[in-house]
């Protein structure tokens, strides 16, 4: 991006057919010997590493008692199959399926947080009610 006079140069990188999901967990563990990742099913075999929040979070403080900084990460999932304004077409699988694992730095044991995988399903965006 740049300026010239009064006018303003920018680059615009816009991506279509995709859209990111935050997965967050508060666990309490020793970050100096565990890292902590999420397997997602439709990211394929790599998990994602998960890295502490930068700030505390106002609605964790309301759901669990006081404010916390979680563990997080970001997912991009592609939105292929999708009809108008990004409604998912009747084909479209609209469940996600994770999991949390615990890998020690030492070991490299790694722990599953569950069997079966948590699931999520995305709802059809107008319909949405949070």
């Amino acid at each position: 991006m740049g300026v010239s006079g009064n006018v303003i140069r920018c680059e615009l990188k816009d991506e279509w057919q995709s859209y990111l999901i935050r997965f967050s967990i508060y666990f309490p563990f020793d970050e100096k010997k565990d890292d902590i990742f999420i397997e997602v099913d439709k990211l394929g075999a790599q998990p994602l590493k998960l890295e502490r929040a930068t700030g505390e979070y106002d609605w964790m403080g309301i759901k669990y008692g006081k404010k916390m900084r979680p563990w997080e990460c970001i997912a991009k999932m592609a939105n292929d199959v999708s009809g108008d304004e990004g409604m998912f077409s009747a084909e479209h699988d609209k469940h996600i399926q994770y999991n949390f694992i615990i890998k020690n730095k030492l070991t490299g044991k790694v722990v599953r947080e569950r069997e079966p995988r948590r699931c999520i399903e995305l709802q059809q965006p107008h319909s949405y009610t949070g």
